[in-house]
C-alpha cells in the first residue's frame, strides 16, 4: 500500500521544495513533519550541532550528539522518508544565501533565534519565520520586516527555559495550516499567534 494512500481524498497542499532555515527546537520539528506530510525536497541550513541540552525539545536522538544538526535530521528523515530528498548545508544562513537562491524553494520556514539577513530570506520565496520564547511565540509572515533593516542591532530570543510544547505546536501549526491553505502567505496577518490561537 502507498505510504501517502490514506490522505490522498483529502488533496492537500503540499509544497515541493521547502527550505528550513535552523533545525533547533522548532525547525527539527518542522523538518520532520514536512518529511511526513510528504514534500518531495527539503533543504535544511544550520551550523550548530545536537547538544544533550536539546533532547528536551527536539526529535533527536541520544545517538545524535555531536553531530550537525542538518546531518542527523538527514539521518532522521532517511529512515521514515526515504523517498524525501534532503539536502543539508552546515553553516550559517549568510554563507548559504546564493546557494538558497540557486535551489529555488517554493516556502522557507526560518526557524532561527534572530531576524539577521531575514529579508533576503523573504525575497526568495513564500516566507514564515516561527519563533519562541519561553511561552511566547510568534508567526511572521511579512514580506518585509518592518521594524528592523538590515545592519540594524540584531533581536535574539532571551528566555533559557524551554520544553518541547511550544515548538511542536509551532511545528504541528504551519504543517497543518499550509496544507490547508494554498495562499496561506496572504491570509496570516498577525505576528503575535497568540491572536490566532485565540480566533480558532
Amino acid at each position: 500500500m502507498n505510504l501517502y494512500e490514506r490522505q490522498k481524498e483529502l488533496k492537500l497542499n503540499i509544497p515541493d521544495k521547502v527550505a528550513v532555515v535552523g533545525c533547533g527546537g522548532i525547525g527539527s520539528w518542522v523538518s520532520l513533519s514536512l518529511a511526513l506530510l510528504g514534500v518531495k525536497e527539503l533543504i535544511l541550513v544550520d551550523y550548530d550541532i545536537v547538544e544533550e541540552t536539546n533532547l528536551n525539545r527536539t526529535p533527536f536522538r541520544i545517538n545524535d550528539i555531536g553531530k550537525y544538526k542538518v546531518n542527523a535530521m538527514f539521518e532522521l528523515i532517511k529512515e521514515r522518508r526515504p523517498s524525501c530528498y534532503v539536502f543539508p548545508i552546515e553553516n550559517k544562513v549568510e554563507n548559504a544565501l546564493y546557494l538558497l537562491e540557486r535551489l529555488k524553494p517554493s516556502l522557507i520556514v526560518d526557524c532561527r533565534d534572530n531576524i539577521k539577513h531575514s529579508n533576503y530570506l523573504r525575497a526568495m520565496a513564500k516566507y514564515v519565520k516561527l519563533g519562541y520564547d519561553g511561552m511566547e511565540f510568534t508567526i511572521d509572515t511579512y514580506k518585509r520586516n518592518i521594524a528592523f533593516e538590515e545592519g540594524e542591532e540584531i533581536v535574539r530570543y532571551q528566555t533559557v527555559p524551554s520544553f518541547v510544547g511550544i515548538p511542536l505546536f509551532l511545528a504541528t501549526w504551519l504543517v497543518n495550516y499550509i496544507s490547508i491553505n494554498e495562499n496561506f502567505q496572504e491570509k496570516i496577518t498577525t505576528k503575535n499567534i497568540k491572536e490566532v490561537v485565540e480566533n480558532v
